[in-house]
């Protein structure tokens, strides 16, 4: 991966939040940064999955996959902005070293993923859609 001249010498924390500032709406916020969340999606031993993800606004991320009547996994690692594409790097799983990536774009009001592996929440693909907040 080649990196900006602008980076030479710089953390890759600071890396990170100057990626973030690459999609901002007209109030100055990552458009991307909140919580997602997508209810009742079909998984072959339980009756369903319910997965939240949030994405927090000094790069971390999480995600809660709750298997409906088993229990929930919990997923943190960062995540990075790329005009209206979110990466995300899975770093812990249940408090256990895991390295896995994963991207989602966002189409309107949800981030759908994208990859690597398109197929890998099956044909229909998963989208999640933004928690609004409360006034």
């Amino acid at each position: 991966m080649m990196h900006s001249p602008f980076f030479i010498g710089t953390s890759d924390r600071a890396r990170s939040a100057a990626r973030l500032d690459s999609k901002r709406d007209g109030y100055g916020h990552n458009v991307l940064n909140g919580i997602y969340f997508v209810k009742g999606l079909a998984a072959a031993d339980t009756s369903d999955r319910n997965l939240t993800l949030i994405l927090s606004a000094d790069g971390t991320a999480a995600l809660a996959t709750e298997f409906v009547g088993r229990g929930t996994m919990i997923e943190r690692g960062r995540w990075n902005a790329e005009q209206s594409r979110a990466d995300i790097t899975w770093t812990e799983l249940d408090g256990k070293e895991i390295h896995l990536r994963m991207s989602f774009e966002l189409r309107g009001n949800a981030l759908v993923y994208i990859g690597p592996d398109p197929n890998a929440f099956g044909s229909a693909g998963i989208s999640l859609s933004r928690m609004e907040p409360v006034a």
